[in-house]
């Protein structure tokens, strides 16, 4: 009596967990990803509107020297 009451509660542990895993964490995890989302999305406009407009640096054309190579064969 005792091996197949230890089997049965192994067996509604596993039913259980899979039920758990097929069902519910699906749904936990599209929930946090969501809310993960929602607070991205709220962290990027609260700095867009809070940051001040870049300003360009000016642009300077202090490249080097150009040195034309030639093909060595």
């Amino acid at each position: 009596m005792g091996l197949v009451r230890f089997i049965l509660i192994i067996l509604i542990i596993y039913i259980t967990f899979r039920l758990f895993m097929r069902y519910v964490a699906p749904w936990l995890l599209r929930f946090f990803i969501k809310k993960a989302v929602q607070k991205t999305q709220q962290y990027q406009q609260e700095r867009s509107f809070n940051k001040p407009p870049p300003s360009k640096p000016p642009k300077s054309f202090d490249e080097g020297e150009y040195i034309d190579f030639e093909e060595v064969k």
